[in-house]
């Protein structure tokens, strides 16, 4: 499972395709894939999450193009 479905799940998200499209409006944007342990991986930088959390909070969302 790499990070971006762990992140869905444990936000009780259907799908990595759902979390993206929950996150988007709050600015974030995919990390470019890595590798981890010998596994190519998918995620967020936390910061980004931790920006849509308190931009959550405080009832805001970004511009998207």
């Amino acid at each position: 499972m790499d990070d971006s479905e762990v992140l869905a799940e444990a936000l009780g998200v259907e799908s990595t395709g759902a979390l993206a499209d929950l996150l988007r409006p709050f600015g974030v944007q995919p990390r470019p894939p890595f590798v981890r342990n010998g596994l190519k991986r998918r995620g967020y930088w936390r910061q980004d999450i931790e920006a849509a959390i308190a931009a959550a909070a405080a009832g805001q969302t970004v511009p998207t193009a």
